[in-house]
């Protein structure tokens, strides 16, 4: 099973990796939600910077079911970058 903040390629898709938003509960069933990470500085209103060349484009929200695609986990965001993840999509939903 892959955990929230688990870094992911998953075969088939655009993004050569994603990471993994949706709660453990929610990842058991195989399907996840991911975000795309990108190697370039994106024009987007919601990125995070995950280290000196990776970007998280927090308002492209996927659902992937990996119950039928082929993915490999290659690593994790810290903690505090998955809180700043979460809370980037929250703001898309947010009342006024």
């Amino acid at each position: 099973m892959v955990e929230q903040g688990d870094i992911l390629k998953i075969e088939g898709i655009r993004f050569k990796k994603t990471v993994v938003v949706s709660k453990d509960t929610y990842n058991k069933t195989g399907v996840v939600i991911v975000c795309p990470i990108v190697s370039e500085d994106p024009d987007c209103t919601l990125k995070l910077r995950i280290n000196e060349n990776e970007y998280v484009i927090c308002d492209n929200v996927k659902v992937m079911d990996l119950n039928v695609r082929r993915f490999n986990p290659v690593g994790r965001v810290s903690y505090p970058e998955l809180i700043r993840i979460s809370d980037m999509i929250q703001s898309i939903f947010d009342y006024y």
